[in-house]
């Protein structure tokens, strides 16, 4: 059944979603993925992997929130007024 859905192209999206991280990772990864002494170095790679296939799903949402962000941070009514015309509040 697997190789029916993997045959027909977008019928099985989640595929791209597992990731192996062990003696079959190697020819992708290198034998960072090879055992305990590879953690060190293999983790940080999957782990910076994953997130960046996570944020490139919702590339589009996050350049259109950033592009549409109207929001003000500095308000002149939100500054005391010690601090209004330049002078400096006491030390």
């Amino acid at each position: 059944m697997l190789a029916t859905i993997v045959g027909q192209p977008g019928t099985a999206p989640y595929l791209g979603r597992i990731h192996v991280f062990n003696n079959g990772a190697v020819p992708s990864l290198g034998p960072v993925c090879n055992g305990v002494t590879g953690l060190k170095y293999g983790v940080p790679k999957i782990v910076a992997g994953i997130a960046r296939s996570f944020f490139l799903e919702d590339a589009d949402r996050h350049l259109d929130a950033l592009i549409n962000y109207d929001e003000a941070h500095f308000r002149a009514h939100d500054i005391p007024k010690e601090l209004h015309h330049g002078s400096r509040a006491p030390l």
